[in-house]
């Protein structure tokens, strides 16, 4: 009974955040919409397991609201496992991250790796964020840490990065060299939300330096197939908001 019952509860959570918009477009009454605000800050929100995607498509076309999606958003993805250790979070900003996602999605595979940085920052023990892209025609990457905020901020964070390290593609092999050089903590695991349009012309990513003590994974936001490759990096190919879950399941078979 319980079950169905939070089953319910989280159809009905689904349901709210896809009408939103039309909510916020049909001009309800102040009344109408405090109801609003009072079930997107119930507490039902924790444990019910709707990911960051969903949230900040909602936020995108209910900007009034954002402050109560971003609050039930947070609700949310804290409630999920954590990931043991040190996490080190790098996003690729550079120009390519801004196309649509596929379809008609308004998404962009930007808005996919702020929301992975979002759950990421939620679901880990302890985190280091960094924002990376770089310049085409000289060959060199534009890397920064950026504070580990939580919800919307992170969001703005990362995107907002980009008026600091520009919109070139991203150079992995130099993003590793500058992680090293820079960020003092010993990672568990790296994880890199990309599209992978690296343009060093002189090494190949995959030659790129593998740091963390257990794994090292590059997940594809921007393909088009879902796949697996273990080697050298762990390669996950396509968009998927369950990717650390299998980051944790990977590690439960390497740590055995």
């Amino acid at each position: 009974m319980a079950i169905e019952q939070n089953r319910l509860i989280v159809r009905n959570h689904f349901a709210l955040l896809r009408n939103l918009r039309n909510i916020c477009e049909s001009g309800v009454s102040t009344t109408h919409m405090k109801k609003v605000r009072l079930a997107l800050a119930h507490d039902s929100w924790t444990g019910s397991k709707i990911l960051p995607f969903r949230f900040l498509a909602a936020a995108k076309h209910a900007p009034v609201l954002e402050d109560e999606i971003d609050a039930a958003m947070i609700r949310a993805a804290g409630a999920l496992p954590k990931l043991a250790g040190h996490t080190l979070l790098i996003v690729d900003v550079s120009g390519s991250m801004n196309s649509a996602m596929g379809g008609k999605s308004e998404l962009t595979r930007l808005d996919a790796a702020a929301a992975l940085t979002i759950l990421a920052r939620e679901q880990c023990e302890r985190v280091t964020i960094v924002c990376t892209a770089g310049n085409d025609s000289t060959q060199r990457h534009a890397t920064m840490l950026i504070p580990p905020r939580r919800g919307m901020a992170l969001r703005d964070a990362v995107v907002g990065s980009r008026s600091e390290i520009g919109g070139g593609g991203i150079f992995l092999v130099q993003v590793m060299e500058w992680i090293k050089a820079n960020v003092s903590e010993p990672a568990d695991r790296v994880v890199v939300f990309t599209d992978e349009q690296d343009c060093d012309h002189t090494r190949r990513p995959d030659s790129a330096e593998r740091i963390g003590k257990i794994a090292n994974y590059l997940v594809n936001v921007g393909a088009y197939k879902n796949g697996i490759v273990y080697s050298p990096w762990v390669k996950v190919d396509g968009f998927s908001e369950h990717v650390l879950d299998f980051v944790a399941a990977h590690e439960a078979t390497v740590l055995q």
